[in-house]
């Protein structure tokens, strides 16, 4: 049927092909991501016993739980260690918890206040994870090379000389001058 020359359904149509082009791009782009291994958990008890206090998640043994805590953004971490102690507990069993908290609080304390801004939506959305390769890893990405630094301009760590090399042909290619 035809209303003022346009069919009835093809909006619905374009909104449905529209939505099919967005999920197929999103699934293209995360086959294209390379797989991050995850943090080793060879040192976490094995226990039969549910921890107390953790809800829906108690009926969990505890290497699922300690797979899902891995996924959870350290946000959602620090707001479930306040829970009651056998969550805090549990939080703290992530390999280097301590060390990866230290490492990101101390640079959101010594940053810029726009670099601040930044960073706490990179945590926002980043997995604990991701922020234990990036703050734990000692070897460049790019070169092999060592003492890297994390850089969040692309989430890479990166040592100082391919930093400096990529920000000098990234400015030349933009037309910036460094001051």
């Amino acid at each position: 049927m035809e209303l003022n020359g346009l069919r009835r359904g093809a909006p619905r149509q374009e909104a449905l092909r529209r939505r099919q082009s967005r999920v197929a791009t999103f699934h293209r782009l995360a086959l294209s991501r390379p797989l991050l291994s995850g943090p080793d958990f060879s040192h976490v008890p094995i226990s039969t016993e549910a921890v107390a206090g953790l809800g829906g998640l108690a009926a969990l043994p505890n290497e699922v739980i300690m797979m899902i805590l891995a996924h959870c953004t350290m946000r959602a971490l620090l707001h479930l260690g306040r829970v009651n102690r056998g969550a805090r507990e549990l939080v703290h069993l992530l390999p280097d918890f301590d060390r990866v908290k230290s490492t990101v609080m101390l640079q959101l304390e010594r940053a810029s206040p726009p670099y601040q801004q930044m960073l706490i939506k990179v945590l926002k959305i980043t997995t604990y994870t991701g922020l234990h390769f990036l703050t734990t890893t000692h070897q460049c990405e790019k070169c092999g090379g060592s003492l890297a630094s994390f850089r969040v301009s692309r989430l890479k760590v990166l040592c100082d000389d391919c930093f400096v090399r990529r920000h000098t042909i990234n400015a030349a290619r933009h037309g910036i001058r460094r001051m």
